[in-house]
């Protein structure tokens, strides 16, 4: 359910921390600006833009802001978040300008005793360079590989695999009719299919974050879940996305997204999905809705983001499954295949 990251969050984020700098700066005096001077840093990165958007459960907030941007080098292995204000990507052409080329990015580390360290970089410029193999058209066979990944502590295996392959398949309640239908029949997900279960390296525990932050870290599980998954000869090719289904709920919200990833020895971009048991299962009464929830997910791994209701907020549409849409689809008598589109 990929309701989790708006760009709005993300950039109270920064500009609460400008603010703080700023106000300290008053009335701390001239003294006071040396330090911050000192104490903040700025780098040069270059790789790839990825997204992440992610979807909290009914009725609770997100622990992260609901739309994370990240640079990935493949050739150097590292992964670094971004903050990045709706102006310096405005300035930047806007995301599609920057999708599947290589970017360079200009970021501070920090801002005083508020430096970020670890955590993301604040971004204040972003030049786009060369772009990389072209991007197949969104069209014909988008076939997803669904991984079932379980945690080391937590022997339960939630459904069989047999349930995920009739959610991807072309039968009542399942996710082929629905891109076929949204799509005026110009994608469909043939070719999908599932592996696992897997047993993943770690306990639970060990994938969610110490910062205190209530989420989890969703780089390892990815990482973790297609390594234990090569390890048993999945070959990722054929797939333009990837579906990870865990057996444990570790937090309150599902992602999704995509960015350029090395799998079976190619370089590229795969769309990306994170669920937990609740984004998978149907379920009366759940604040998630099984198959609505994956196709918000999956709409992300196809690079869709967020759509807003007439009072701006995010999940404020029934009408767009992009948006609070998947609520039509909380009980097996409400369809998938008849779940609002996006729009």
């Amino acid at each position: 359910m990929s309701k989790w990251f708006g760009g709005r969050r993300g950039n109270r984020r920064v500009f609460a921390v400008l603010l703080v700098g700023a106000l300290l700066v008053e009335i701390g005096g001239a003294m006071l600006v040396p330090l911050l001077r000192a104490e903040a840093a700025t780098v040069t990165l270059t790789g790839s833009i990825g997204v992440i958007y992610a979807h909290p459960v009914a009725g609770t907030r997100l622990p992260i802001a609901d739309t994370r941007y990240f640079l990935t080098d493949t050739a150097a292995g590292t992964r670094s978040e971004l903050l990045i204000d709706d102006n310096v990507l405005r300035a930047a052409g806007g995301l599609a300008a920057l999708t599947n080329r290589e970017v360079s990015v200009t970021a501070n580390t920090g801002i005083g005793p508020f430096a970020v360290g670890n955590g993301p970089l604040i971004a204040t410029a972003i030049q786009a360079g060369r772009s990389f193999r072209p991007l197949a058209t969104v069209e014909g066979a988008q076939a997803f590989v669904n991984l079932l990944c379980k945690f080391n502590d937590v022997a339960a295996e939630p459904e069989p695999k047999s349930y995920f392959d009739l959610l991807m398949g072309d039968g009542p309640n399942a996710l082929g009719p629905y891109w076929n239908e949204v799509s005026y029949s110009k994608i469909n997900i043939t070719g999908s299919a599932t592996f696992g279960w897997y047993t993943l390296p770690k306990a639970s525990t060990a994938y969610v974050k110490t910062n205190g932050s209530g989420d989890f870290d969703e780089a390892l599980l990815l990482k973790d879940c297609t390594d234990v998954a090569t390890n048993a000869t999945v070959n990722f090719t054929p797939y333009v996305g990837i579906n990870i289904m865990f057996n444990k709920e570790i937090a309150n919200y599902a992602l999704g997204g995509y960015s350029n990833l090395t799998l079976s020895g190619v370089t590229r971009r795969w769309g990306q999905t994170w669920l937990l048991p609740p984004a998978y299962h149907f379920q009366e009464g759940s604040p998630y809705s099984g198959p609505a929830t994956m196709a918000h997910e999956m709409g992300h791994a196809f690079a869709l983001g967020h759509s807003a209701g007439p009072n701006g907020e995010a999940y404020g549409n029934s009408w767009d499954v992009m948006s609070g849409g998947d609520e039509f689809c909380r009980t097996r008598q409400r369809p998938c295949s008849v779940a609002p589109g996006s729009i």
